[in-house]
């Protein structure tokens, strides 16, 4: 039994090394969003406000932070919040990078962080325990180091939607996604201070890039204004 899970397991690191190689070279490179990636916007209750994360965070498929995920969040909060914001993301970022990435930041206090990360833990073959663990450390960082604030972890993409993947691999990646977005409920419902932000909405109501696998502006707006609700919620 030991034996044929470690089979299975180096198969399906040879399968996700090679489909991580076919995205890199199929895919069309896209930049990430350009524009200030820190501010303040807004009039009312101050809010202290990160987004961190991997591409979508930094806004890849847009051409401006302003069309993507922190832009059309602030236009969302702006008229009610006083927002000092920042955003902390880089393309190809995993969980563990992205651990990497707020250890090295200056610490301060932030009473608010939307997180965007996962996608790539689930293309490039790291296992659940590992991506849990550095998920679990994420927290806690945030939690000790960086003024307690509520977390929001936003859903994995719906890959199955994602149309730069060919059939085949798209089903591979979105059974996956869908088993480490489960997950992500679960550790999102057991830790303190921690919502989950899902896709819930018809997906054809949003568009993807011109790459078909990183978000639109209207998808950028249909997140952030799911998140914005959530965010209403706590502050």
């Amino acid at each position: 039994m030991i034996g044929q899970f470690r089979n299975s397991r180096i198969l399906f690191l040879l399968r996700a090394g090679l489909d991580a190689v076919w995205i890199l070279l199929t895919v069309k490179q896209l930049p990430e969003a350009a524009g200030p990636r820190q501010g303040r916007r807004g009039v009312g209750t101050p809010l202290r406000l990160l987004v961190l994360g991997d591409s979508a965070a930094a806004g890849v498929g847009v051409d401006t932070q302003d069309q993507a995920l922190a832009g059309r969040l602030l236009s969302e909060l702006q008229s009610n919040y006083d927002v000092s914001w920042e955003v902390l993301a880089k393309s190809g970022a995993t969980t563990r990078s992205c651990l990497q990435m707020i250890k090295k930041r200056d610490r301060c206090s932030f009473d608010a962080v939307v997180v965007s990360i996962g996608l790539n833990d689930v293309k490039n073959g790291v296992t659940m325990k590992d991506w849990r663990r550095n998920m679990q450390n994420l927290l806690q960082i945030l939690r000790e180091e960086y003024g307690n604030p509520n977390v929001y972890l936003s859903a994995l993409p719906p890959v199955r939607e994602l149309l730069a993947l060919p059939p085949a691999l798209r089903e591979l990646l979105a059974r996956r996604r869908d088993r480490f977005d489960i997950a992500l409920q679960h550790l999102a419902n057991e830790t303190e201070q921690t919502s989950f932000i899902p896709f819930d909405f018809d997906f054809s109501q949003g568009d993807l890039a011109s790459d078909r696998f990183h978000p639109g502006r209207k998808t950028y707006a249909l997140w952030a204004r799911i998140a914005a609700v959530e965010l209403r919620r706590h502050h």
